[in-house]
This record gives C-alpha cells, structure tokens and sequence, in this order.
C-alpha cells in the first residue's frame, strides 16, 4: 500500500475538520469534549510560546486513492533546533491496522 504526505495549508481546512470529525471518538476521549466546529483552524493555529508560526506544519496522510486518513502535527526545531517534535499523529479508524500509520511515519522520519 501506497501513502503520500503532503504540507497542508489553511486551504485544507474544511478536508481537516471533516478528518476531525471522522476521529471524533479518540478526540473526544483525548481532549474530554466533542470535537469543536473550530477544531481544525485551533490546529493549525496552536503552538507553544515562543514558537514560530513557520516552524507549526501539518502534514496530510493520503492512502494509495488519495482519500484524506490522517495527518500529523509537527513543530519543527522544538524545543531545541535539532528536534522535531511529533505532537499528534492522527488516523481515521477504517485506516487503521493496514500499515499505513507505520509507512507515514517511515516517509515523515525522511
């Protein structure tokens, strides 16, 4: 099975809220609320004190169809310039057990 990354801009948003929203069952035992309308461009928008907006990237999981499965939340040089950090690694629960969690973040690693 085939996956691609790809740098999601606040273009993909409406694509990332609807992923949200497909994941709302872990989101909402993580975060102990249903996930929001907003949820999406609080995404994009959250990152530490003192972090660039340049360094926050989200990156979309797309399976071999190209259908939207998941995504990452990286801060990029955080907390130190050699790091990057994974915040959130998210995948919708059809994609689940295929390997294609591991092989996204196989591709993310390079």
């Amino acid at each position: 099975m085939k996956i691609t990354l790809r740098e999601l801009t606040r273009e993909d948003l409406p694509n990332v809220q609807a992923l949200l929203e497909r994941c709302s069952d872990y989101l909402t035992f993580e975060d102990e609320e249903p996930v929001r309308p907003g949820a999406a461009l609080e995404l994009f928008s959250e990152r530490p004190d003192g972090v660039e907006e340049s360094h926050k990237v989200l990156f979309g999981i797309a399976n071999e169809a190209q259908e939207s499965v998941g995504l990452f939340d990286v801060l990029r040089g955080y907390p130190d310039p050699k790091t990057l950090n994974l915040g959130l690694m998210l995948l919708e629960l059809p994609s689940l057990g295929k390997g294609i969690g591991e092989k996204a973040y196989l591709a993310l690693e390079e």
